[in-house]
């Protein structure tokens, strides 16, 4: 996984396949190739699967809620091979749990494959990526929702991603599905799995939007405003972004429209973002009244990248520091290179400047936001805080570079040169039954106290370590991280297996004592 950096992806051509499940019935899936997007590739095979979920709650007026997934598999990171009818083609393996505690209250379990490539193997430079949606009806309620992504054709371990789902539509409030973002919406000639109000809507995975993207589309529905409001009852629903970071409202870049009260409206919309400079923002959908009073509001997250409008490069072009931290014989690729290890302490705005704006800016903006980063941080004592921090990103990149990456780049190396040096480190590298990894402790870490990582690698010889889990406030969060640490492939993993073909109460305990073990090492790492 390495540094959690902002690293939107490449825009593909998408295969879109859906399916709807409401009790024990199932709708076929349907296919559409989504010409939204390009990238080319070299190769057929990839490297480890890798897939990006997106989820959306709705309801079905006067039945229950339902939640809809769309997953995206990057076509390079799958295993392509010769089908029956003498085309490559990949093949990806679900299996979906919604959990309560221990109980399973809805599953799925299902194949979808990739498109039909005619291509031989050594001609293909074109891999989609392919998209999967399904619905699932939940009643009201906490959920956790477990998804395990494999590739047929492939030996490496399986895909697992996990979230925390909440639904909850009360029937005499007035409620808002979540937002869901789309990449397009044009009028169905004839229905099919797509099509919602006459309209073939295709979600969108990622909350990311370049500079080519010039207008932001989205889909959300109001139920039940007719019984609070009493029908044919006129209210307000405005739709705007506002700034995350500062909460400030952009008023120029929203709508507004009277609706009247009924069981169900929809908002489908477009918003004009050609102008919104590089950034944070939310998308806020906010219901008012006759009397101009907020009756609900919801908001979604999403990151812009618009350097010709980038305010964040425009503020570091009017800094003007006394002496510059940057020696003027620097080279232009050393100075890039400087400003690229910022990154660990980066501000998501300066992210962006890092990763969109800085490869062709000048060595004058460049030096001018290396000088502002610095002077915002530690004013007078900017010099000494970059030749600090620059000990680190030198450590990090011995310690835990590999050659190809930075050390910043890599799991381990990200937080270190965040944070600096753990005061503890505890872990197991030469374990047969767990994948090597290392707990770090903080006392303090940011404006946190008591913070833990966990970092492993399934790479034994390259020893690339990627974050893991961790207790920090808004970053990776994982339940099942010491499950995760288990070497199944290990010899006293097999052992146990072959000599008790069922998930017995021996290999149990010896999972327990090991896991017990590990978590003594995670709460007490010293």
């Amino acid at each position: 996984m390495g540094a959690p950096l902002l690293n939107p992806p490449k825009e593909p051509i998408l295969l879109y396949l859906c399916c709807i499940t409401k009790e024990k019935i199932t709708m076929k899936r349907y296919y559409l190739l989504s010409l939204i997007m390009l990238v080319l590739m070299g190769t057929i095979h990839g490297q480890d699967l890798k897939a990006h979920l997106n989820y959306y709650t709705f309801l079905i007026p006067e039945e229950d809620p339902y939640i809809e997934t769309c997953m995206l598999v990057e076509g390079r990171s799958a295993v392509f091979v010769k089908n029956d009818h003498d085309k490559y083609q990949a093949t990806i393996e679900v299996l979906i749990l919604f959990k309560q505690g221990e109980k399973i209250v809805e599953f799925d379990k299902y194949e979808f494959n990739s498109p039909e490539l005619t291509d031989t193997l050594s001609q293909v430079n074109r891999i989609i990526n392919f998209m999967d949606q399904h619905r699932y009806v939940l009643p009201n309620g906490t959920y956790q929702m477990e998804i395990t992504l494999s590739d047929k054709h492939a030996t490496q371990k399986p895909y697992h991603i996990t979230r925390e789902i909440v639904i909850n539509y009360p029937t005499d409030e007035i409620a808002l599905s979540d937002i869901m973002f789309v990449d397009s919406y044009t009028p169905a000639e004839e229905p099919s799995m797509l099509t919602r109000y006459g309209y073939n809507i295709i979600p969108s995975v990622f909350h990311f939007y370049p500079d080519s993207r010039k207008e932001l589309s989205f889909l959300a529905e109001i139920y039940h405003t007719e019984k609070v409001l009493g029908a044919e009852t006129q209210y307000l629903v405005s739709a705007y972004i506002e700034n995350e970071e500062s909460g400030e409202r952009l008023n120029a870049m929203g709508r507004s429209s009277l609706k009247e009260a009924k069981p169900v409206t929809v908002i489908l919309q477009k918003l004009d973002i050609q102008h919104l400079p590089s950034g944070n923002y939310q998308l806020v959908i906010a219901l008012y009244n006759e009397a101009n009073e907020l009756l609900l509001e919801k908001k979604q997250r999403f990151q812009r990248s618009n350097p010709l409008y980038d305010v964040q490069a425009d503020n570091h072009n009017n800094f003007s520091p006394v002496n510059t931290l940057i020696t003027t014989q620097i080279s232009l690729d050393s100075l890039r290179k400087a400003v690229n290890c910022l990154i660990p302490r980066a501000s998501n705005s300066e992210k962006i400047f890092i990763q969109y704006t800085a490869p062709q800016a000048s060595r004058k903006e460049l030096i001018q936001f290396f000088d502002a980063f610095w002077t915002k941080r530690a004013g007078n004592n900017a010099q000494s805080a970059w030749l600090a921090y620059n000990d680190l990103v030198q450590y990090s990149t011995k310690k835990f570079g590999n050659g190809i990456h930075k050390g910043y780049e890599m799991g381990r190396g990200y937080y270190f040169c965040k944070y600096g040096r753990p005061d503890h480190v505890v872990g197991n590298r030469m374990h047969s039954a767990v994948y090597p990894y290392e707990i770090w402790h903080y006392y303090n870490a940011g404006n946190q106290r008591n913070v833990r990582l966990v970092f492993y690698t399934r790479d034994i010889a390259k020893q690339t370590y990627e974050i893991l889990h961790t207790t920090l406030i808004e970053d990776i969060n994982n339940p099942h991280w010491v499950y995760m640490l288990w070497r199944q492939e290990s010899a006293a993993y097999i052992e146990y297996e072959e000599a008790n073909q069922t998930f017995d109460e021996t290999k149990q305990s010896f999972m327990d004592y090991y896991g017990n073990k590990i978590l003594e090492e995670f709460n007490s790492p010293y």
